[in-house]
């Protein structure tokens, strides 16, 4: 009598990874609206918001949709891989962070304030916070480029190897 193993099935992608896959849609606009126009929402105004319209929500905008376009080429069907899927993750919370803790200019009185600020929480801690979470966003915005290119490319390669 032969003997049958059985194998355990392979899930091509985890649950976070769709997540993470189709917040990228929406994310093409909300991302960029949150870093103008979040602060409002809490009545929290200033220079930043028109200075971001120009400036960052351009960038973020381009780079959102270069995100999209490399997540579909990406190695899983409408899945990100866990690496990209927690970077993504990063990248969302210290985007969210950044938006709350982003002070504006001071140049009248008053407007040298941010969400945390209106809450309560001291200015330098809102300046930290405002900080460390702009620059883990662009570190986990590059590595999340970074990792996404690897991944096509390393799907590439298995496809040659496969196919020869």
């Amino acid at each position: 009598m032969p003997k049958t193993t059985i194998q355990p099935v392979k899930k091509s992608s985890t649950t976070w990874g769709q997540i993470a896959f189709w917040s990228l849609i929406p994310a093409i606009v909300l991302v960029p609206l949150w870093l103008t126009l979040g602060r409002t929402v809490f009545g929290v105004g200033g220079w930043y918001i028109l200075i971001f319209m120009f400036s960052l929500a351009p960038l973020a905008f381009i780079y959102h949709v270069t995100v999209e376009i490399l997540a579909w080429f990406g190695p899983k069907k409408r899945s990100l891989t866990s690496n990209a899927a927690y970077i993504l993750g990063t990248y969302y919370g210290a985007v969210l962070l950044f938006g709350l803790s982003i002070v504006d200019f001071g140049d009248t009185s008053g407007s040298e304030a941010s969400v945390l600020t209106a809450i309560g929480i001291p200015l330098i801690v809102s300046h930290l916070i405002s900080a460390a979470s702009g620059l883990i966003m662009l570190v986990a915005a590059i590595l999340l480029l970074v990792v996404l290119i690897r991944d096509i490319s390393t799907a590439r390669k298995a496809k040659v190897t496969t196919v020869k």
